[in-house]
């Protein structure tokens, strides 16, 4: 949403945009400030040019920069509470000088005091809307009563033409900013509706998913752990049995730790700080990482091109989150006596790194949705191995947040049996 855009700009570091409620308070609380400095400054220019009067364009000007100063400390970091607070005492305070000014309790002015427990209503606790209800309350007889005996210097004589401009202004306006306040609420409230809507859609993606590739791991040590029940299995067939236990047990951990990963990066508790990260360092892990599975199922592992840059990333998560992710499937999908070739190259101010292998290609039908995360994509490897399907779609995040690019293209052996495999692109910006 385009006001969503430019509020944002006050937002503090701190907050935390992942909490849509706290996200919706934060919208509603600047939007409310700015409109309400705007209408100060416009009703204190107003009456200058009608009424001659310093003091109100004086007092007005005054509450319209403390209301956008108060926007600011917001940004600076000032509670959310605090600041909300302070911008309704300045209005209410602002309310109280001009009405103090122009009729005190008979000026149409006392009735702007209606929005102030609107707008309280909106975005703070209980208690404070019983507060400021209880203030705006008291306002009408300190006006008529209080008023009187210790502002008399403050009143300017209005005319009746002028006075029955100032109701019928005043009506039209204070309408306007109720229908406005709950608009503005109304259409935070709905965004925040939809994020949630988001997540629990993605919530159930990731259930689905998790329990489709669970299933396997599960059923392995379910049937492993009944074959050990008998009695007369020699030491050896025991053992047999155990790994597998061992085997399936390691892969639903696996599992959900990815699941637990995703979480973490979508509702903002993981992040990453980028820094400069040598890319030959990172490939030269990857290699004693992946050495040993390389030489097992006998691929070999070609580097082209320079590997002397630096690029923006974070090295742990790019290390065992994208690039071992990557190289993982490539063997897991490659037959034996294959190759496996990484390459680089500058273009521009970014680098480009490849990861080609000569493995059996990704089907169409998957490839589509390769970096979902609610959608099944794990399949078994060439020497059966199995996966979770989580790996792709941890790379596209990790990617995104090193403001990078992945890029997948892959030729299944079903259909171009002479020329098959996958090459993934990975884009990042070069550090300078």
């Amino acid at each position: 949403m385009v006001i969503h855009k430019y509020t944002s700009f006050f937002y503090p570091k701190s907050l935390d945009l992942h909490n849509d409620s706290e996200v919706r308070t934060a919208f509603t609380f600047v939007l409310c400030s700015l409109i309400a400095s705007i209408i100060f400054f416009i009703y204190g220019v107003n009456y200058y040019y009608i009424l001659k009067s310093d003091y109100i364009l004086c007092s007005n000007l005054t509450w319209s920069v403390l209301l956008i100063f108060n926007v600011f400390t917001f940004k600076k970091g000032l509670s959310l509470s605090v600041v909300s607070n302070i911008t309704t005492a300045i209005v209410f305070i602002g309310i109280l000088n001009v009405s103090l000014c122009l009729g005190r309790e008979k000026t149409m002015g006392i009735y702007f005091l209606n929005v102030i427990p609107l707008s309280v209503g909106l975005f703070l606790s209980k208690r404070y809307l019983a507060l400021w209800s209880t203030l705006c309350l008291l306002a009408y007889p300190f006006l008529k009563y209080i008023g009187p005996k210790y502002f008399d210097h403050l009143n300017i004589p209005l005319t009746p033409e002028f006075n029955n401009f100032l109701w019928e202004s005043s009506y039209y306006v204070n309408t306007i900013l109720i229908i406005l306040f709950i608009s503005i609420y109304m259409v935070s409230l709905k965004n925040s509706l939809k994020s949630i809507e988001k997540k629990s859609d993605s919530a159930h993606g990731l259930l689905r998913v998790l329990t489709h590739d669970i299933k396997t791991p599960l059923t392995v040590v379910y049937n492993a752990s009944k074959f050990l029940q008998k009695e007369e299995l020699s030491v050896d067939q025991r053992l047999k049995w155990a790994k597998k236990i061992e085997f399936g047990s390691s892969m639903i951990n696996s599992i959900a730790d990815q699941v637990k990963q995703i979480e973490a990066l979508e509702s903002g508790k993981s992040r990453v700080t980028i820094s400069r990260v040598s890319l030959k360092h990172i490939i030269d892990d990857i290699e004693q990482l992946f050495s040993e599975k390389l030489e097992q199922k006998k691929l070999e592992l070609n580097l082209l091109g320079n590997f002397e840059y630096m690029i923006e990333a974070e090295p742990i998560t790019l290390t065992h989150q994208v690039f071992s992710n990557i190289i993982s499937n490539a063997i897991k999908f490659s037959q034996e006596n294959g190759s496996i070739t990484i390459e680089s190259k500058e273009l521009g101010p970014n680098i480009i790194v490849s990861i080609k292998d000569s493995g059996i290609g990704i089907p169409d039908k998957l490839l589509k949705k390769i970096f979902s995360k609610t959608s099944p994509t794990s399949r078994q490897g060439t020497a059966g191995e199995k996966g979770t399907g989580f790996g792709m779609p941890l790379v596209k995040e990790y990617m995104a947040l090193y403001d990078g690019i992945v890029t997948v293209q892959s030729k299944d052996i079903a259909i171009s049996p002479d020329e098959h495999g996958t090459e993934i692109k990975l884009e990042f910006i070069k550090s300078i």
